[in-house]
């Protein structure tokens, strides 16, 4: 999947906006919940994971989240 951030950070005594994709994927219990979860809520939905960071494979330079954990924020 691809997970999108957008927030507003202070950087330097300003205000930035910030925007942001990236790959993300779940193994497992995880996997199963978070399929179950947007099958219902659908995209779009807000969510809060917390994982790892890892190559998108040996030698890659690009990388994957590794979901371990998510929670649905209710808008």
């Amino acid at each position: 999947m691809t997970l999108q951030h957008e927030s507003q950070q202070i950087e330097a005594r300003g205000l930035r906006k910030t925007e942001a994709s990236i790959s993300a994927v779940a193994a497992g219990p995880v996997a199963i919940l978070l399929n179950d979860e947007m099958n219902t809520r659908g995209l779009g939905t807000s969510l809060h994971c917390e994982g790892f960071l890892a190559a998108r494979r040996k030698g890659s330079k690009s990388l994957v989240l590794h979901i371990t954990e998510f929670k649905i924020l209710e808008n």
